[in-house]
């Protein structure tokens, strides 16, 4: 599946997504993230849990994990 438009369909809660942020200072950037409802949060490089803080233009849901671990 590839990228959605946040304009089109949001991820329900609490699944875990890849977000396309906009940022002036870095144009587009990965990161994961959480839609809850009225907002976009994530977890920040101290491991807690902030707000997003720039307009995520777009999401996608992570793939399932590999069958075999080897």
């Amino acid at each position: 599946m590839g990228w959605i438009k946040c304009s089109e369909r949001l991820p329900e809660f609490p699944d875990e997504v890849l977000i396309y942020p906009y940022n002036d200072k870095w144009p587009k950037y990965q990161r994961f993230g959480y839609w809850i409802g009225t907002q976009w949060l994530r977890y920040n490089d101290d491991g807690h849990i902030d707000e997003v803080p720039h307009i995520v233009t777009q999401w996608m849901p992570l793939p399932d994990p590999p069958e075999d671990e080897g």
